[in-house]
């Protein structure tokens, strides 16, 4: 403010100074009575054009000035944070912060123990000793995380998220891959893929406030569907073939059911790709098998006795369970539904929002309020759908 006052009193004061320089004698002889009167005019001037010359807009609020309690000298200070009760959502943030690193550490620590435990299936089988163990300690670090995980909830101020909302961290792919070792361990000992019912069982001994969704139990089973392929050739190095056969039959069982899903472009559409590729690999083993046989063998598999019986084994022994992974494929339909409706209603809201805001600039207020009150409507709509499946906020709604 200083420097534009010299700088306008300069201006303005220029042509009394113009005027000393042009006529010292005349302003000597008058008795500087001319040059007072073009004095007093510039002053006028001056004053006339800084009542009207606009005013320097306020500081922001981190820079005004506060009055301090304890002493009252009006000291000019920075404006705490604190005074809009921000200190609240820092320690909330470092909260939230805090237990995701925790979270982080638990995943690593699962993951050392599931592949420990993979290390012991694959090595002993799922009968010895060291593979129970092994069982138990990923039960236990599992029990250990799902523990963490609830009494930061009782210590956050923020309501927790229900069962189907988003994991924190990346324990989702965590429980993915548990879901993955109890299938390979099921299939181990009853020849069957395991249910999203039998998981959650699994689960519930562990905890009982946590269960498998329906998107970490298909990753699983789809990712079992690989180390299937594995083993069949390793019990194709045996000359096991109906070891083999059996994974074979899971596979393309599972590859079937599969078919009956509509997955989005995401992690799941990619992994099931894979299985066509693992169900090609074991008939392709069982081929190889077929072809390097014995003579006896060959005559054998080829009467039509076998053959007839194989067949309907085939038929009769059903390793996927159709009901159980139909129930899944009817939720999956009903929530994607779901996410469609949220997706168009949400387009919506945004359009009248943005609307709103191009009325308030043309001054059209009746109408802003409106385009907002719709706003608000839609946000309000889409409130149960939102409550009932959490991880659709973090689409457009949010």
């Amino acid at each position: 403010m200083i420097f534009r006052t010299i700088a306008a009193v300069g201006r303005y004061s220029f042509p009394f100074v113009a005027f000393l320089s042009r006529n010292p004698t005349t302003c000597i002889r008058k008795g500087w009575t001319g040059s007072i009167a073009s004095f007093q005019s510039s002053f006028l001037l001056l004053s006339t054009k800084l009542s009207v010359m606009p005013t320097r807009p306020e500081p922001p609020l981190s820079y005004s000035c506060l009055c301090d309690d304890k002493d009252n000298d009006q000291n000019e200070k920075f404006l705490r944070v604190s005074t809009f009760s921000a200190p609240c959502i820092a320690e909330s943030l470092k909260l939230k912060e805090d237990n995701l690193e925790q979270i982080y550490k638990h995943a690593k620590s699962i993951e050392i123990q599931l592949r420990k435990c993979r290390k012991s299936v694959n090595i002993y089988g799922i009968d010895h000793d060291d593979t129970k163990n092994q069982l138990k300690e990923v039960n236990k670090e599992f029990k250990i995380t799902f523990d963490s995980i609830r009494e930061m909830k009782k210590s956050d101020e923020s309501k927790g998220s229900n069962g189907n909302g988003p994991r924190e961290g990346n324990l989702g792919h965590k429980l993915e891959d548990a879901v993955r070792l109890y299938a390979y361990c099921h299939f181990l000992s009853t020849g069957t893929l395991i249910t999203l019912k039998e998981c959650n069982e699994v689960m519930a001994d562990i905890s009982k406030n946590f269960q498998i969704s329906d998107d970490e139990y298909l990753a699983g089973v789809i990712g079992v569907a690989q180390d299937l392929s594995k083993y069949g050739i390793g019990r194709a190095t045996v000359r096991d073939d109906n070891s083999t056969d059996i994974a074979r039959e899971l596979v393309s069982q599972l590859f079937e059911v599969l078919l009956k899903f509509d997955f989005r472009n995401g992690p799941l559409r990619r992994k099931f790709d894979g299985t066509k590729y693992a169900l090609k690999r074991l008939e392709n083993i069982l081929y190889e098998l077929s072809v390097t046989s014995l003579e006896e063998e060959f005559a054998s598999f080829g009467s039509d006795n076998e053959y007839k019986s194989k067949r309907a084994r085939m038929e009769t022994c059903r390793r996927v369970d159709q009901e159980d992974m139909e129930q899944i494929r009817l939720r999956m339909e009903a929530r994607d539904e779901l996410r469609e409706t949220v997706i168009k209603r949400t387009r919506d809201s945004q359009k009248a929002a943005k609307q709103a805001i191009y009325a308030l600039h043309r001054g059209d207020q009746k109408r802003a309020n409106k385009l907002i009150s719709e706003c608000e409507t839609i946000a309000k709509e889409l409130l149960p759908i939102i409550e009932k499946e959490p991880q659709l906020r973090y689409g457009s709604y949010r």
